[in-house]
């Protein structure tokens, strides 16, 4: 795993992958902390038809 989100694919993640590694990127991480504080913050989950990753890579511009 890699915390860094942008880039996506870092140095590291690539390495990883070319060895035959699973890997996880930062935004993995990141989506993971943000969807318990949007439930904390509202009361309730994120809908689940909203793509979250989609958004946060639009909101990113990755």
């Amino acid at each position: 795993m890699d915390m860094v989100y942008k880039p996506l694919k870092t140095p590291f993640l690539a390495a990883a992958q070319a060895s035959g590694r699973r890997t996880v990127d930062g935004l993995t991480m990141l989506i993971g902390q943000a969807v318990p504080s949007f439930e904390y913050f509202y009361g309730q989950a994120p809908p689940k038809t909203v793509d979250v990753r989609a958004l946060a890579i639009e909101a990113l511009g990755l």
